[in-house]
This record gives structure tokens, sequence and C-alpha cells, in this order.
């Protein structure tokens, strides 16, 4: 069964300083205190924040996008100097032909000049017969003809001379851009302590290397990424024992450590100093101190007082600050812990505490009892297995009472803590009070066993109330809805019933009309009808063979049941 949040006046009960006075010289409860704070001064060390490293990847970054540029030029230059290679081959394959040509050329002006000897040597009668035609034409062709070869010729050599010009000037660039003229033309990038500082203060500081380790090679990418550290460990422990803020802590067995790693037991004094990421931060911040386990009456005042003090004197308390209280009892049968929910009050200790309502770290129980819990009456009458009802309850580390190691007999109060709790002793005090008071009721089934009984009893009532008026609006807006899955006759004939039974309740328990407008007044009540309306309509069963609606007068309570 189900509780909404307007169920809540009738779960807290007053503790009186009478009750109070007596929980604090109880000698059968143990208590431990988490105390967390925030240094007025920082000691820094602990680790390295987002943003240190962030920077630290950019620098990484930028220069090996850098270092890429770089290598894409360097590709870019490789490619030319090879294109002007491939130039040289073409010239040298022209400048070849071209030689084959005068050589032929030459050739030719052999033949032609040894033809015109023979004309100059020849006779009369015997160049008639070997030139019927003419020997003078024949002579004047050979000349003209010479000539023009060594126009050619001439033009030849001197294309060949420019082609030799041009080999030596693209030989001495590839010269050049295979030695000192990638290193002249194109820019390297250079990795110094200047530009990319936030990078070496972070590699050397954070991941432990020399300036040397991590410096690359001429050109070269950085083969060591940054990896995020958040501090905390050895240098959470470094650094407070090698400051001066434990000179005046009140107790002289003590232990600095990790989150969690201070063991701590009954019969042990070691006191544990430890960060907490709630309040550590990355320069120390702030830390977490945890009492061992002390008998109640030794605890108040004399280590309240010394503990609030020295706090003050190197520190603060504000909203990430939490005070936790440990309490388990020297002889007890076991604790209820539906007796010890019903019985808190926790509107009191948010009257004290007013910033942990709502807090992330502190859940309200009640809340939970009234709104998540699976409670029905019949769990509610009971009581005997608290096993059991430890389930139900379903606590969490967070719950405003972690009842987690309810079975040995510990149990944790979450509530306290915010800004300049260690300012409030007396407050402070008054709930611890409380806190060993309602732990002792939970812890004897006969104390006020009358009262709890009857508190019970109250809220059984507002649950059977809040039953019968939510089953009364749903049938209601059923009906408006205008669903024919059952007739209109039958659902006024319920309706009515649950109306007479609303009446009955408010007559009987004398509800007050305030928790009644209330109720009708909560548009998430309302909203979660129509809800249920809606969902309903979807999820409507249809018989296969006939395709009709297989709803009726059973079916409808059974989807009213709040259980």
């Amino acid at each position: 069964m189900r509780l909404d949040n307007f169920i809540d006046k009738t779960l807290n009960e007053k503790v009186t300083k009478k009750e109070k006075y007596e929980a604090l010289n109880n000698d059968n409860i143990w208590i431990g205190a988490e105390f967390e704070f925030k240094l007025d001064t920082p000691l820094g060390g602990s680790g390295y924040s987002e943003d240190e490293y962030d920077s630290a990847m950019t620098d990484y970054n930028n220069y090996n996008e850098s270092v890429g540029e770089y290598e894409d030029e360097i590709d870019e230059y490789v490619d030319a100097t090879e294109d002007l290679k491939g130039d040289v081959e073409r010239l040298e394959e022209k400048q070849g032909k071209l030689e084959d040509s005068v050589d032929e050329s030459n050739s030719m002006i052999d033949d032609i000049n040894s033809e015109l000897e023979e004309i100059e040597d020849a006779t009369w009668e015997d160049s008639n017969k070997i030139y019927p035609e003419s020997p003078k034409d024949r002579k004047e062709f050979l000349e003209d003809r010479r000539d023009d070869i060594e126009d050619t010729i001439k033009f030849e050599e001197e294309e060949i001379e420019e082609i030799e010009t041009q080999i030596d000037s693209t030989n001495d660039e590839i010269k050049y851009r295979e030695n000192e003229g990638r290193y002249e033309e194109i820019e390297s990038p250079v990795f110094d302590k200047y530009t990319y500082s936030d990078y070496i203060d972070y590699m050397n500081n954070a991941m432990g290397y020399g300036i040397d380790d991590i410096t690359p090679e001429y050109g070269e990418r950085l083969d060591h990424e940054p990896e995020y550290y958040s501090g905390g460990g050895a240098d959470f422990v470094d650094t407070v024992e090698g400051s001066d803020i434990l000179d005046d802590f009140p107790y002289t067995d003590y232990e600095v450590g990790e989150y969690g790693s201070v063991d701590q037991k009954k019969g042990d004094t070691t006191w544990g100093i430890e960060s907490d990421e709630t309040v550590t931060g990355d320069d120390i911040s702030g830390m977490e101190v945890k009492s061992p386990p002390m008998k109640l009456p030794k605890f108040i005042p004399k280590v309240l007082k010394n503990m609030f003090s020295w706090i003050n004197d190197i520190g603060y308390t504000d909203t990430d600050c939490g005070f936790h209280i440990h309490m388990s009892l020297d002889k007890t049968k076991g604790i209820d812990p539906l007796k010890l929910i019903m019985f808190l009050e926790e509107g009191y200790i948010y009257n004290i505490f007013p910033d942990r309502e709502g807090s992330t770290w502190v859940k309200s129980v009640k809340d939970k009892l009234k709104t998540k819990g699976s409670l029905s009456k019949a769990d509610l009458k009971n009581l005997a297995n608290r096993k059991d009802m430890l389930i139900k309850i379903s606590s969490e580390h967070t719950d405003g009472v972690n009842i987690l190691d309810l079975e040995t007999g510990h149990v944790e109060f979450r509530y306290m803590g915010s800004t300049d709790y260690s300012e409030d002793i007396k407050g402070v005090t008054d709930v611890i009070a409380s806190y060993a008071y309602w732990l002792s009721l939970a812890a004897d089934p006969e104390f006020k066993r009358k009262e709890y009984l009857k508190k019970i009893n109250r809220v059984v009532n507002k649950m059977e109330l809040f039953e019968a008026m939510y089953q009364t609006h749903f049938m209601k807006a059923y009906k408006e809805q205008d669903i024919h899955g059952i007739s209109k006759l039958k659902l006024d004939d319920m309706i009515a019933k649950t109306e007479k039974t609303v009446k009955s309740l408010k007559k009987i328990y004398k509800i007050d009309k305030k928790t009644i407008h209330s109720l009708n007044q909560n548009t998430e009540y309302t909203r979660s009808i129509l809800k249920k309306i809606k969902d309903t309509v979807n999820a409507r069963l249809h018989n296969d063979d006939k395709n009709e609606p297989i709803y009726n007068a059973e079916v409808m309570m059974r989807m009213l049941s709040m259980k």
C-alpha cells in the first residue's frame, strides 16, 4: 500500500528534556562520529584538477597537430623534389635525342662534303656522265642542303646547351632541397617549456616524468599522453602529515589515510583523518575526521567540544560538509527498524539543520516510507519479522538513517551537518541525545509499545482513507472517460459505497479538513489518477475470438487495488 506525501503529521513525537538527559548518560550506547569540514587555507598537492589536465591535453594535442602539419609540409616538399628529379630525367632524355640528331646531321654533312669533292675532282666528261642533268645544279643543291643541316645543328647545339644549364640548375635545386633546403624553408615545431608549460608541468608533477623524458626529438611527435589523476592517496597523506594542521589536534593517537582506509572497532583509541571526495577537493581544501567508537557519556560533551574547537580554529563547515553519527548498543536483542523510523523526528532535526533537508546525501526515510514503501496493513500489524521489514523499508547508504548494518546492531544517522554545524554544539547535542533515545526505544519491544501501536494505527487509518478517496476519484474519472468496459450502473454503485467509506473514516478517525483539502488540491495526486486511467485504456484486454473488452466489475476492483 502506497502512502502519499501529505501523510506527515502523525509520524513525529517529541522527546522530552528528561528523556534526552537520560539518553546522554546511557552507558549502554556506543558512538562514533564523522566530522567533515573544510580548511581556511587549502594545503594543495592532493591532486590535479580537470582544468590542469585539460590544459595539458590541449598542449599535447596542439603540439602533435603542429607536428602533423609539419609532416604534411615535408611530404609535399619531398614530392616536389621527386618531381624535379623527374624533370631532370626528361631533360636528359631530350638532351640525348638532340645529341643523336646532331651526330646524324654531322654524318650527313660529311656525306655531302665527300660528294662535293668528287664533283670538283671529276673531269668535265666524267661529271656529265655522273650527273647527266647538270653537275652544276647538283653542286648547288648539295651546298644548299649542307647549309640547312648546319643551321639545324647550330640550333640543336644551342638547345642542348640550354638543357645542360637546366639540368645543372635543377640538380643544384635537388641537392639543396635534399640537404639544407627542407630545414630552411619548412619551420619545424619547437617543443619548449614556455609554449607547452602546462603539459610539461602536468607531466613532471602529476605523472612523474623528467623534462628530458618527455622532450621529443626534432620534429617528432609527443609519445607520452597525459593521463587524468584526481589525486588523493599518498598525496593526501604526505601533504597532511607534512603540514602543521595536526600540531594542535586534540588527540595524539591518529592515523592519516585515504577514504575508508583507517579501520576502527570498539576498544580502539585511534582517530582516522581521511580524504573525502565531497570536501577534500583537488587542493586538499578539506577532510573527514573519524572518532574511534566510545561510550556516549565520554563523547558528550568533552570530545564534541574539543573537536569543534579544533575545526573552528583551522577551518569551517559549509553545505558540502556532513556530520554523521554512528551508534550501537552494548546489549540488545535487536533493533526494530520500523519503530526507529516511526518515532524519529525528521522535522525537528531539519529545523536545526535546514540545509540538510532535500540533500542528495541525506534522503528522508519518512518520505520513503510514505511514498516508496510497499508496506501493507498486515505488515504494520505484524512486526515480528524485523529482517523482512528491513527489506520492505529498503535502506540505502544515503538514507538519513542508514540501517544497512542493522543486523550487527549498527545504525548511522546522517541528518546533521552543513554550514556552521561546528558552531552549534547545543543543537548537535540535542540531536545526538534524540538519536540515542530513538535507538534505545527501537531496541526495547516493550518500551512505549502502546504509543507505537497507536502510531501505527493512525498511519493505517490515513492509509485506508487515502485508498478510499483515491478509488472514488478514480472511478469518477473512469466514468467521465465513458469507457464501456463496465456499466455505469455498476460504477455508480461502487462510487456510492466508497464515498460512504470515506465519510465513515472521516467521522471515526476525525481526519482534519486541511488534510482532505490538501489531498483534493494535490496536482501530483490528480495526475496519478489520470495516468492510471490512460494506462488502463491503453492496456485494455480483448477477447481474440469476439474482439470485445473482457472488463467486468471484479476486474475493475482489482485495478482499483492500491496493493
